[in-house]
């Protein structure tokens, strides 16, 4: 029982990180920045560090939901340098 339900939801958890990465890439159209490239940043991070979790319940460190979360947090880190960038050389015209 405790399997049927680490996978149930696991399954929703990756359904939620889903929606958060489509829904981050969409928000752009939106604007530059706003709320909803946060939340959905900090959702889908935390929804997949969490599923992470729960498939490798047996690694006693959470090294692993840790590290899931590392290339989300790069490129988010990425594109804010860029962004400044952009918005310092539009500035400087």
């Amino acid at each position: 029982m405790k399997l049927l339900f680490r996978i149930i939801a696991v399954a929703v958890l990756l359904c939620l990180t889903g929606f958060c990465v489509f829904a981050f890439l969409t928000s752009f159209e939106v604007g530059w920045i706003s709320i909803w490239h946060f939340l959905y940043g900090v959702c889908g991070t935390g929804s997949l560090a969490i599923a992470m979790r729960l498939l490798f319940w047996r690694v006693k460190s959470g090294k692993i939901a840790v590290t899931a979360g590392l290339p989300i947090a790069a490129a988010g880190l990425f594109f804010l340098a860029v962004l400044v960038l952009w918005l310092w050389a539009k500035l400087l015209r």
